[in-house]
């Protein structure tokens, strides 16, 4: 049980800086992933993946989507890589994915990182882009087609109370991404979202 692990609340403590989640948002957040754990489970369903796709999920989290990412790949010899610029959430999702072995974790900045070109088959864009300064929104969508291989697919998901379909289609457009598919709904707790499915021009 994750909130029963001293350990976790170890890391938590120390020199916890003020944008790192509070044990509050953390535990409602497992819980929010846990009640709504059907919602996570149909999206990962209803994305086109054969399974043995090398995964970027960033702005991974607490690790819910991750999860069931990597379930879906573990059969086939498919990778999650978890991105996220929280040292907290880094270690929750750690602990939320450790049965799985095809998961990695990387912390820190994506544009620090130093992902090599063209090297992973689907990014996966789950709730992420409007939590992102408005500056940074361009320089973040380029990194992300950068790391894209040719004919690779990004999934995004966004509540469109935070950012606009407008925005997503500028950001979308300036790095050449083609819309395969759209769509809109409604979850109680985000309201109206958008769900793109996006991909990078072959060759």
């Amino acid at each position: 049980n994750l909130f029963k692990d001293s350990s976790f609340y170890g890391i938590e403590a120390e020199g916890m800086s003020p944008s790192e989640p509070s044990k509050v948002e953390i535990a409602l957040t497992v819980l929010a992933g846990a009640l709504g754990s059907s919602m996570y489970r149909d999206y990962v369903d209803s994305l086109d993946l054969a399974g043995n796709e090398q995964i970027l999920d960033y702005g991974s989290g607490s690790g819910t989507p991750a999860r069931y990412l990597a379930r879906r790949l573990l059969k086939n010899g498919g990778q999650v890589t978890c991105v996220d610029v929280s040292r907290v959430w880094m270690e929750v999702a750690r602990q939320r994915l450790s049965r799985y072995t095809n998961v990695i974790f990387l912390q820190g900045e994506l544009e620090s990182l130093d992902l090599s070109d063209s090297s992973f088959d689907v990014v996966f864009v789950h709730f992420v882009l409007h939590d992102i300064p408005s500056e940074r929104r361009m320089s973040v969508m380029s990194e992300l087609a950068r790391v894209l291989k040719s004919a690779g697919k990004l999934y995004l998901r966004e509540p469109l109370r935070f950012i606009s379909t407008v925005e997503v289609e500028q950001l979308i457009a300036a790095n050449r991404l083609v819309l395969e598919r759209a769509s809109r709904g409604e979850i109680p707790t985000q309201g109206v979202i958008f769900s793109g499915v996006y991909q990078k021009p072959a060759g």
